[in-house]
């Protein structure tokens, strides 16, 4: 499901206007079409000037849209109102949108989430290259679970979701929806 629906991902990203050179990258550091994490298949999309040419477009957009950005800021819950995640509390503070991406920055600094979400990572053993900051800790995986919305890879599905998405925007292929198992 996760290939399936990142297709329209990239056509949205290109939209904005990152730029994916259409060329072969042999590893995650060089801009083009990779092999993703520990998979032999090539369909990990590495844009000019990788994650920072990524938060760059995407930042523009937030800026022409008017939309807020709260740095330094630990998401403590999800506001969910009727089946579909509205905001969330930071701070103590309530904040709504009609759409709201969480990007937790992954799970890879979670060794339970790793051998939970990506069990096949345990073949390299102490040789597995993990390219994550610290703060990858799966806080997407506990937000989802403590208002019991499904999680791709573990049933849930595009099929009966809902229009409000909870999303995580990692390297890992774990994606949160707002949508009840």
């Amino acid at each position: 499901m996760f290939c399936e629906e990142s297709a329209a991902v990239d056509d949205w990203l290109l939209v904005l206007g990152v730029d994916i050179p259409a060329q072969v990258s042999r590893s995650a550091h060089e801009p083009g079409l990779t092999r993703a994490g520990v998979e032999d298949v090539w369909r990990g999309h590495v844009p000019k000037d990788q994650g920072y040419g990524l938060v760059q477009v995407l930042d523009k957009a937030r800026a022409r849209l008017g939309v807020d950005l709260a740095l330094g800021s630990r998401v403590e819950d999800l506001v969910v109102r009727d089946g579909a995640v509205r905001g969330v509390v930071t701070d103590g503070e309530e904040a709504t949108a009609p759409a709201v991406v969480v990007a937790s920055g992954g799970l890879a600094a979670d060794p339970e989430l790793v051998r939970r979400f990506l069990p096949d990572a345990e073949v390299a053993g102490e040789a597995l290259f993990v390219v994550a900051v610290p703060g990858s800790r799966g806080d997407h995986i506990g937000l989802a679970e403590r208002h019991d919305l499904a999680l791709f890879g573990q049933g849930g599905t595009a099929a009966g979701s809902r229009r409000a998405r909870c999303a995580s925007a990692s390297s890992e292929t774990v994606t949160v929806r707002a949508s009840h198992r």
